[in-house]
């Protein structure tokens, strides 16, 4: 029997023969690569072609193998139809999950014959083999740029051409492959699958799970060529080797002063130099920054740039106004978490506070009595050394405190910018509204330690607390008889007077 073959009629005995014979009419006239099967030839004739004749309906990308089709639809459809029967992990492909069981099975078939680390699967040993060769085989056509691995370059390439076919069903992001879609899908579904066999933490991946061991084996393999210094993290070595660079600039810089021609080898110097510049010819005080000497310079001319639309009151510096636009507004952003009284300050807040915690870090070194604010100590002293520093500028009357001096010129000005939005009345500052506010809601904030009786004003509870205490502090000078209050005092003087 002869067994005569199609394409150039010749004859053979054996069909062996003929199958033989058959493979030199399927030997590629590109590569020489000879192939087994008809359709298996035109296949690989596609690699060099470039013929894609299945496409896909959705997205219009096309493969050479209807199979690859396949596969790809299921980052359309979501369809995942391989399951791990340990973890319940699903798998579009059958292949993928055969290498994820390995990471149960601790299976490691493919060694590196260099440094002998084993891998799950062969991809995984061929990308870890450029490690050692450092070879960049994977150029990009568009910018000439080299890679050592091929999915690094596909990677890259989405910069030229922005594709991004496999879509996240949950957000509707876009990725440049399923791996990275795989990835991204974690971040929903908190999926951490990568396990520290040492102290059993997950990370989502498995690049994570590497940098992690190392805090257990102590292993710093990228090293600084300058200083020595080791790390963990590449990333980690980089950001060192900025500081190198940035030093080696600053060598080779020079920093010139923008007011003098002068100039200076390091920053720091030209900082001090700056100082120069920045010393106020008045009152010899020095600054280190240009906008901070312009406000001191505002306390010499007066100048106050900044005005107050509603009552066209100026100011030096504009967060001053800020503040201040809060009295018409009525803006009290910091609250207390203890009462729920706000404030329009938060260094108010703070002061306020200490009336919950009992904190009295400012004392008098000469009746040791303790103050919860530095300006509340000041305004004490002045009970001891009865200096009265403030002068009135109309009347020439002198006062022991700058506040009771501002109230006081109220009488001459007839100023009160702080208005009660409940009947109108206008009061000289915020405290003093503050004050007023209460009469009209009742409230008493200032509680007595001994009967809890309660009281809208500080002053109020001092003056109560004498009730308890038997304190007398204003004695008469003329009958020697005491009282609890000043007032009281002045009342029982005039009966000397009559």
């Amino acid at each position: 029997m002869n067994f005569k073959c199609k394409k150039c009629s010749q004859a053979f005995s054996s069909k062996e023969d003929l199958i033989q014979h058959k493979k030199l009419h399927l030997t590629c006239q590109v590569c020489g690569k000879t192939i087994g099967d008809v359709n298996s030839f035109e296949v690989h004739m596609r690699s060099h072609t470039g013929e894609k004749p299945f496409q896909c309906q959705v997205c219009e990308k096309s493969f050479s193998i209807a199979s690859n089709l396949k596969v790809h639809m299921t980052s359309h459809t979501g369809e995942t139809p391989f399951q791990c029967e340990i973890c319940n992990k699903c798998f579009a492909l059958n292949s993928r999950l055969k290498k994820h069981m390995m990471i149960h099975s601790g299976e490691t078939p493919f060694q590196c014959e260099v440094c002998k680390k084993s891998f799950t699967q062969s991809a995984h040993l061929k990308r870890h083999m450029v490690t050692h060769t450092r070879e960049k085989v994977f150029e990009c056509e568009i910018c000439g740029k080299s890679f050592l691995r091929k999915d690094n370059l596909t990677a890259h390439v989405i910069i030229h051409t922005g594709e991004s076919p496999y879509q996240c069903q949950i957000c509707s992001k876009g990725f440049a492959s399923p791996a990275t879609l795989e990835k991204h899908v974690r971040k929903h579904n908190g999926e951490t699958p990568f396990h520290c066999e040492v102290c059993n933490k997950s990370f989502s991946l498995s690049h994570n799970i590497k940098t992690h061991m190392k805090t257990h084996t102590g292993e710093k393999p990228f090293s600084c060529q300058i200083c020595g210094k080791c790390f963990s993290v590449k990333c980690n070595l980089k950001k060192h080797l900025k500081i190198h660079i940035q030093k080696l600039i600053r060598k080779k810089m020079t920093f010139k002063c923008k007011t003098c021609p002068e100039t200076f080898s390091s920053e720091a110097e030209l900082i001090k130099h700056r100082k120069s510049h920045l010393v106020c010819q008045i009152c010899d005080k020095a600054f280190t920054n240009s906008t901070w000497f312009k406000v001191h310079m505002r306390s010499h001319t007066g100048e106050k740039p900044f005005q107050c639309q509603v009552c066209e009151k100026s100011f030096s510096i504009a967060s001053n106004l800020k503040v201040h636009m809060r009295i018409h507004t009525g803006e009290t952003p910091f609250q207390c978490e203890i009462c729920s009284k706000c404030f329009t300050l938060n260094s108010n807040l703070k002061n306020h506070l200490k009336l919950h915690t009992g904190e009295t870090d400012y004392h008098c070194d000469v009746c040791k009595k303790s103050f919860a604010q530095s300006g509340h100590l000041k305004r004490h002293m002045g009970t001891h050394t009865k200096e009265k520093a403030f002068e009135c500028e109309i009347c020439g009357r002198f006062f022991h405190r700058k506040d009771n001096l501002t109230a006081h010129l109220i009488i001459h000005t007839g100023d009160s910018p702080y208005k009660c939005e409940i009947c109108s009345k206008g009061l000289p500052s915020n405290a003093a509204l503050e004050e007023h506010i209460r009469t009209h809601n009742g409230e008493t904030p200032f509680q007595c330690e001994v009967c809890n009786k309660s009281f809208s004003r500080s002053s109020n509870v001092k003056v109560h607390m004498k009730t308890h205490t038997g304190e007398k502090p204003f004695s008469c000078q003329v009958c020697g008889k005491a009282f609890a209050v000043k007032s009281n005092l002045k009342k029982h003087l005039t009966l000397h007077i009559e």
